[in-house]
C-alpha cells in the first residue's frame, strides 16, 4: 500500500515539474519518474526496497553512511531510460515531422 501512494504522488510530481517546463514535457517526466521510483535494495540479506535516492539522503544526512550503495540502481536505470527517450524522441522526429 505504501509503494502505491508513493507511486500515485510521484507521477503527480513528475507531471507538475514538467507540465511547468514548456519544453520536452514527456522526456522530463520519464527521466523524473525514473529518478523518483527506482528501487534500490536496503540491506543485503533482506528483501526490503526502498526508493533509491530518497534511501542515499536518509543514509546520508541522518545517518552519517556515506556508501553509494543504494545509488547503483539508478546508474543503470538513469542512462537507460536517456537512451529510450533519445530513441523515441529520433523516431518521432524521423516518421512524424510534417
Amino acid at each position: 500500500m505504501a509503494w502505491f501512494i508513493y507511486f500515485f504522488f510521484t507521477i503527480l510530481l513528475s507531471y507538475l515539474i514538467s507540465f511547468y517546463l514548456k519544453k520536452n514535457k514527456i522526456e522530463i517526466f520519464v527521466i523524473l519518474l525514473v529518478a523518483f521510483v527506482t528501487p534500490a535494495q536496503l540491506d543485503i540479506n533482506t528483501n526490503n526496497y526502498s526508493p533509491s535516492l530518497f534511501s542515499f539522503f536518509y543514509n546520508v544526512v541522518l545517518e552519517k553512511d556515506f556508501s553509494t550503495r543504494v545509488l547503483r540502481p539508478l546508474l543503470l536505470t538513469l542512462p537507460a531510460s536517456l537512451f529510450f527517450s533519445l530513441i523515441i524522441f529520433l523516431v518521432k522526429k524521423r516518421f512524424f515531422s510534417f
